[in-house]
């Protein structure tokens, strides 16, 4: 048998949901706050540079002067620009002349070769790279103007700007080369960066110690595995280690009428689930299957509907359209057509609307007696015209249930039989109590079901071997088969004894030992449950 994949926990696979999502929110802040920050950083080593061009000039705007004595002073002169004779003076003046400042540095380059730096300021390496030399050379001669560039060298990037020099009449090229280094400059902004990524995960293990109490609360734990019902018990000792099997059904000595049918459930009996811990809330332990078992069922039974609904659609049409409107005979055909086909998309909306009503009731539950239940199933059923009823047997037990809807099971049972068996036949009910479930059966001799048919007609809108002249939505065994399971129990059919097919509800006594009954299962988890055992 194939064992199931064990799957991610529900609480596990919100947590991580939900810091998946912190996560991206503040690595965007961040990464949006440090970029905003480099560029200002970026921008305002620029503008350093650029006064650089003005200085080494010496052409300054005049700012305003206030006078703080009295009487004032006499005015000042503005010094006068001083000019060189030489390019190798020009540059030894402004190496000794302007300062740096701090992460920066200056140095001259004459002629291609670097040839002065101040001594008590490094050049941050780029003076002795001779490929960094080369290139801020030709960057300069090629735009013959002050190039700003970056570097990187081997104590860090750096952000610089070559001024060329020149002297009237002289042959020699001169390069001021004035240079800030950028990985200095951006170390603060790094530090934060850092120290923001170790708050972001702090912040992220909090939020998942939270986040992980939070949902214990909120969310139940998950069930134990569904132990089923055991047809068969192990003979040998190795028996214990393999899965037991039911047994192939067999065709039993036709039983007399007072005799509990043969209990011989099909190979795709679905499994039951498991009763709860008294006092725990209803089992939600995988929300997100939930959600999507509960789409799929609705998808299908949109699916569905649109199916059944197509064919009186269709009917009611194409008699409109052939219909001879001077012909009295033709229209009043037309007319009960019409009336016949909307009573059947009647019976389909209102077998619908109780499918609903059964999956989504809460299923008060209170005691059930088997015997006064038999007896007014009896008592209801002897009306229905067309067949003989007989109540076989009648059980003496008390289960724990929604005698309402067990009621509404049994009765469906009856009327599926009453549809599909020959007119005049004798149809049984019964109930019977065995070690560990109460079992209430409708027995008939009709025509019976095939062994291939029987894994499938419990499904919506299926019915065996493929009988659309009979009336009918489909949906009557599906709405038995959700009554049964919300009781924890089954339905199952099997072959009636000489022709026939036996359908019996099986209600368990008892559930794990405990006395809560679980919540009603949903149609979308039947339909699940079939599909893969198909």
């Amino acid at each position: 048998m194939k064992k199931p994949g064990r799957s991610v926990p529900t609480r596990v696979r919100l947590i991580v949901a939900i810091l998946s999502v912190a996560l991206i929110g503040f690595t965007l802040a961040g990464s949006i706050a440090f970029a905003m920050q480099r560029d200002r950083i970026v921008h305002s080593i620029d503008e350093r540079l650029n006064d650089q061009v003005s200085a080494l000039s010496g052409a300054h705007d005049p700012q305003t002067v206030e006078v703080l004595v009295t009487p004032p002073p006499p005015p000042g002169t503005r010094p006068e620009a001083v000019t060189f004779d030489t390019v190798n003076d020009a540059l030894y003046d402004a190496v000794a002349r302007l300062a740096p400042g701090s992460n920066a540095a200056a140095f001259a380059i004459l002629d291609g070769v670097p040839t002065y730096r101040a001594s008590d300021v490094p050049s941050l390496g780029l003076a002795e790279d001779h490929s960094i030399v080369e290139t801020i050379v030709s960057e300069v001669l090629a735009a013959n103007a002050p190039v700003l560039g970056t570097a990187r060298t081997t104590q860090g990037d750096a952000r610089y700007i070559a001024i060329p020099v020149q002297a009237a009449g002289s042959p020699e090229v001169g390069i001021y080369v004035h240079v800030i280094n950028l990985s200095a400059e951006l170390a603060p902004l790094n530090a934060s960066i850092t120290i923001y990524g170790f708050t972001v995960g702090a912040c992220l293990i909090v939020m998942a110690v939270v986040t992980w109490f939070i949902l214990a609360r909120l969310l139940p734990p998950a069930p134990a595995a569904a132990t089923g019902v055991a047809f068969a018990a192990p003979t040998a000792p190795e028996a214990t280690a393999a899965p037991v099997v039911p047994p192939a059904p067999t065709v039993p000595t036709p039983p007399a009428f007072d005799a509990p049918p043969p209990f011989a459930p099909p190979s795709s009996q679905p499994h039951l689930r498991t009763a709860p811990t008294p006092g725990a809330p209803p089992s939600t332990s995988d929300l997100f299957d939930q959600v999507e078992g509960s789409l799929k069922a609705q998808r299908q039974l949109l699916d569905d509907v649109r199916h059944e609904l197509k064919t009186p659609i269709t009917i009611v049409r194409g008699y409109l359209e052939m219909m001879n409107v001077s012909d009295p005979f033709d229209v009043q055909a037309a007319r009960e057509i019409g009336i016949s086909e909307l009573d059947r998309m009647t019976r389909l909306v209102e077998d619908i609307d109780t499918l609903a009503t059964v999956e989504g009731d809460e299923y008060t539950m209170g005691s059930v007696d088997i015997g006064r239940l038999t007896e007014r199933v009896g008592d209801l059923i002897s009306v229905i015209p067309g067949h003989t009823w007989q109540v076989t047997r009648v059980a003496d037990g008390i289960i724990r249930g929604n005698s309402d809807r067990v009621l509404q099971a049994w009765l469906a049972l009856c009327d599926n039989a009453a549809k599909y068996t020959p007119a005049g036949s004798v149809i049984e009910i019964g109930s019977a109590r065995t070690q560990d479930s109460m079992m209430l059966w409708v027995r008939d001799h009709g025509p019976g079901i095939p062994p291939a048919a029987r894994h499938r007609i419990f499904r919506r809108f299926d019915r065996g071997a493929g009988k659309r002249e009979v009336g009918g939505s489909g949906l009557g065994l599906a709405i038995v088969d959700v009554i049964a399971r919300a009781h924890g129990g089954s339905c199952s059919v099997s072959e009636t004894p000489g022709g026939g097919a036996t359908f019996t509800i099986h209600v368990p006594l008892r559930l794990g030992g405990g006395t809560t009954l679980p919540a009603p299962v949903r149609a979308g988890d039947v339909v699940q449950q079939r599909e893969e055992q198909e």
